[in-house]
């Protein structure tokens, strides 16, 4: 699967960077390793698409609409996409695809119902007989980076919302999962997107990524990634808005009812295991460490680390 960057309405750039799958190492696609001048080019466009608001919010609301019948009928398509590109197995893709189509479905309810506020202005004596009212408008070119754990979901959470509120984004996937981001596009783009509305540039976070978020046109920036990550950039976008939903290390506890032994609970221990494991680690509900009784730590360190071998040696496929 060769895909290209998305600038202004057109496919750009050579295909030459590979996309390989964690769970065996296959190329499961190409995409182009874009340029600073290829996110200044995405940047500009979507500036002008600003500029000529040519995008009201009936055709937004059909948009969203579109999308979320579009995500449906090819789901199980960008189901295997995601399991492909990101070795999750295909039955979590095929959640996280059925969520993409929720996310657009309440996005496009959201369009419809966005409004701004009256202000009682005649509260006081000096406001009698005058009415004030707040609008809410586009804050500007949105630029989105998303994370590899979710490459659809993720970035529906990105882009649904900003068609909503009418303003133009760049978008940069996440580099080893860029592939669902540009059907994503694409989907949008058939669903009518103008151009310049939804620019894509996909590459490494050091060149695409730092070129985005430094650029002095960009109005608000949305992040979801590491807290390293995330933190930097909020020093290196001064002049924007910076909203981060970063990584954690969540604790799992069991507690125990003193002077009693614990019992026996399987199935609590099997959803522990998984949870540990969910999306590479790195799924917000995820539960990478546990806090437990140091007297019963020895032996539940005993069954999950049997009950994580069962559960590796079993998964013989990314089915």
């Amino acid at each position: 699967m060769d895909l290209r960057a998305l600038i202004d309405g057109s496919r750009v750039g050579t295909p030459d960077s590979e996309v390989r799958s964690p769970w065996n190492g296959e190329v499961v696609g190409r995409v182009p390793a874009c340029t600073p001048d290829d996110v200044a080019a995405a940047v500009s466009a979507a500036t002008a698409a600003l500029a000529r608001d040519d995008f009201p919010r009936p055709d937004r609301i059909a948009v969203l609409d579109a999308a979320a019948a579009a995500l449906r009928e090819r789901s199980e398509e960008l189901a295997r996409v995601i399991a492909a590109e990101a070795a999750k197995p295909l039955k979590t893709a095929r959640v996280e695809a059925a969520r993409a189509v929720d996310t657009f479905t309440f996005a496009a309810a959201e369009a419809r119902a966005m409004t701004g506020e009256l202000v009682p202005v005649d509260a006081v004596a000096s406001g009698a007989g005058r009415v004030a009212y707040t609008m809410r408008v586009p804050i500007g070119v949105v630029a989105a980076i998303s994370p590899f754990n979710f490459p659809l979901n993720l970035v529906a959470h990105k882009l649904a919302p900003a068609i909503a509120a009418g303003c133009p984004v760049v978008l940069k996937p996440a580099t080893q999962t860029p592939l669902s981001a540009l059907l994503l596009a694409e989907l949008l783009q058939d669903a009518g997107v103008p151009r310049g509305w939804l620019n894509v540039v996909t590459g490494s976070g050091g060149t695409v990524g730092e070129a985005l978020v430094t650029h002095p046109d960009v109005a608000y920036v949305s992040f979801t990634g590491s807290p390293e990550v995330g933190w930097a950039m909020v020093v290196k976008a001064p002049r924007a808005k910076v909203r981060l939903e970063l990584g954690s290390n969540s604790p799992l506890s069991r507690p125990t009812a003193t002077g009693a032994r614990p019992r026996r609970r399987p199935r609590w221990r099997r959803s522990a295991t998984r949870a540990s494991r969910a999306s590479r680690r790195s799924g917000c509900t995820c539960t990478p460490r546990s806090a437990s009784r140091s007297s019963t730590r020895s032996s539940q360190r005993s069954r999950r680390s049997s009950s994580a071998t069962r559960w590796t040696s079993a998964r013989t496929s990314p089915r």
